[in-house]
């Protein structure tokens, strides 16, 4: 089956127009966002492993996903003009990048 192509600043504005405060990618199971303390389900596809392994280096960048392959844990911020900023946490939990 074929990876789905993420488009993250277009999943982060959804994030922002749906007031969550989290978002999580995790493999085999639909984007969800957290919203008033409850999780929610963006709809559609199930990830794949590789869907948030690209997701998490795109967000990393290649020094980044460097570290990350050597720690499996990595913190950061990034910050869009018209969203805002966003703290990330990318980790591996039982060997998938989440």
């Amino acid at each position: 089956m074929a990876s789905l192509k993420l488009n993250l600043r277009d999943i982060l504005a959804e994030m922002v127009t749906r007031n969550a405060s989290d978002l999580y990618f995790t493999a085999n199971a639909e984007v969800c966002f957290r919203v008033d303390g409850e999780l929610i389900r963006k709809g559609g596809a199930k990830l794949k492993e590789n869907d948030v392994e690209s997701v998490a280096r795109e967000i990393l960048g290649e020094k980044k996903w460097s570290e990350f392959l050597k720690t499996n844990e990595q913190n950061l911020a990034i910050f869009d003009e018209e969203l805002g900023r966003f703290r990330v946490n990318v980790m591996r939990q039982r060997g998938s990048v989440v």
